[in-house]
């Protein structure tokens, strides 16, 4: 099956390029054009049940806020008389009035996803941004950019992230794994407390996944697909196999000696790395203080561990 990222070149580069060459060539030199943003087929996640909704021939072409005068109704006529179907794809359904293929400003797709419209800049503006949505503004994929401003900001937003913010999720991270999995899930598995046992063993596991990403520099996306993206890192530290053993197993004894494998192996990650002492032990609520202070900026670093990362005010 053809992916969305897929389909959407083939539509740019058979219809929509065509299109602007023969009716607006001269717009060309003022386009970005490419696929990113909200949904799986920006991830490459997209499958037979993601085509319900938000999926089909489409592509998004962006202009500068300064160009959009100029350019932006012309080329939004030319994009109303592209053809609807492509390839034998039907037309997409777009699910409650969404835009997410057409005209767009490139200040106007950060400002939506990062509320910045150059993405953050300051280390308040880094540490208040939904993360999730800062997947999105970096994902996907530019098929075309002359005046290479969509390029730049992606590029940016992908490798400008300050060390301080990623400490700080980092920490976060720790402190929740060994919450949720060292501490609590063996307490209410005690209790038999099943519905506690359950959102424990998540936390654990979402946390963990959200370290991963951290590790790696790369921003964490939307829950439903955490773990996917786990798999599309460079490097995942050994920890797939216990991941996947940890989601399918039942069995309360093997979930605590997962959790702690998972534990062990990202503590010693964090050892190679720098972050903490080589020979401190696998309770991961120690590692958490120790990467929290390595952090530079001091306000940053005296906030309370436990806080949302998004909710600290300088």
């Amino acid at each position: 099956m053809m992916q969305g990222l897929v389909l959407s070149r083939r539509f740019w580069e058979d219809v929509v390029r065509p299109k602007i060459e023969m009716n607006l060539p001269d717009a060309l030199s003022y386009l970005a054009a490419g696929l990113c943003g909200e949904g799986s087929e920006c991830f490459s996640f997209d499958d037979a049940i993601s085509r319900d909704h938000d999926w089909g021939p489409g592509v998004m072409l962006f202009l500068e806020k300064k160009d959009a005068p100029q350019w932006e109704e012309r080329l939004r006529q030319l994009y109303a008389s592209l053809p609807k179907s492509f390839l034998g794809v039907p037309p997409r359904q777009d699910m409650g009035g969404s835009k997410r293929v057409g005209v767009l400003t490139i200040e106007g797709f950060f400002q939506r996803l990062t509320g910045f419209e150059k993405g953050p800049q300051t280390l308040a503006d880094w540490m208040h941004c939904d993360e999730a949505r800062l997947s999105m503004a970096v994902n996907g994929s530019l098929f075309y950019d002359a005046p290479g401003a969509m390029t730049e900001t992606r590029r940016r937003l992908k490798t400008a992230c300050p060390r301080d913010v990623w400490l700080t999720k980092m920490a976060h991270d720790l402190f929740y794994m060994a919450q949720a999995g060292q501490y609590n899930y063996p307490r209410c598995t005690a209790r038999k407390d099943l519905g506690a046992m359950t959102f424990s063993k998540s936390g654990f596991l979402f946390s963990a996944m959200q370290l991963i990403h951290h590790l790696n520099h790369a921003y964490a996306p939307f829950y439903k697909w955490l773990y996917r993206s786990v798999g599309t890192l460079s490097e995942t530290y050994g920890t797939l196999p216990l991941f996947e053993d940890l989601l399918m197993t039942q069995d309360t004894e093997r979930s605590m000696a997962l959790i702690e494998a998972i534990s062990g192996r990202l503590s010693r990650t964090l050892m190679d790395l720098g972050l903490v002492p080589v020979g401190v032990g696998t309770f991961l609520t120690e590692h958490a203080l120790y990467v929290q202070a390595k952090i530079k900026d001091d306000k940053l670093r005296r906030r309370n561990i436990m806080e949302e990362p998004r909710l600290w005010k300088r």
